[in-house]
């Protein structure tokens, strides 16, 4: 019986934590598949990061008015916005990846620019066991890329060859680009 009275009393905030545990497990991992890794690091920290903190600084100084109007001592009044100002900062953290993730799932969703083309060259080496590594370099970064995604849309175009070659990307409503066609399930 009390365990039934339990879950009663519970449930929602039990349901609340079943699927954000679900989130954490299925879907955050999922959405990133999609995406070159240098992307999503772009995003997170120059779109993503600096609107948290800013989304926090706004709800703090509306926290603050609202404290400093209705609680009389101001000394008590900024104790409570700065206690607020601190949960919102350690929520906004634990919520980050989650929110990132929904971010390139909409962006995938809601496409505003099709089939851009970027070139790169494939080159291959032979590793210490003679296994051949593909290697991706990108002229206009002037860098190699091993990133798996990459990797994953060239093979989707054929047996790739030594030499140039077109990837297309589409672009989000975000102005995150993503492979164009991509098998996350390889």
């Amino acid at each position: 019986m009390k365990l039934r009275s339990f879950f009663s009393k519970y449930s929602g905030r039990i349901i609340i934590c079943v699927v954000l545990l679900l989130l954490w497990i299925f879907f955050i991992p999922g959405q990133e598949a999609y995406y070159l890794r240098n992307t999503v690091k772009h995003f997170e920290r120059h779109i993503l990061q600096p609107g948290l903190l800013g989304l926090c600084m706004l709800l703090f100084l509306i926290i603050a008015v609202l404290r400093i109007i209705n609680v009389k001592p101001l000394k008590d009044a900024l104790v409570g916005a700065f206690a607020s100002l601190i949960v919102l900062i350690i929520v906004a953290f634990i919520f980050e990846r989650l929110l990132l993730s929904g971010l390139l799932f909409i962006n995938r969703l809601i496409t505003t620019d099709r089939d851009i083309e970027k070139q790169y060259v494939v080159k291959f080496s032979d590793d210490s066991a003679g296994v051949k590594q593909m290697l991706i370099y990108d002229p206009v970064t002037d860098e190699y890329s091993g990133d798996e995604v990459l990797i994953r849309s060239i093979r989707l175009q054929g047996n790739p060859q030594k030499g140039p070659v077109a990837v297309l990307f589409d672009k989000g409503i975000f102005g995150i680009e993503h492979p164009h066609m991509i098998d996350v399930k390889q």
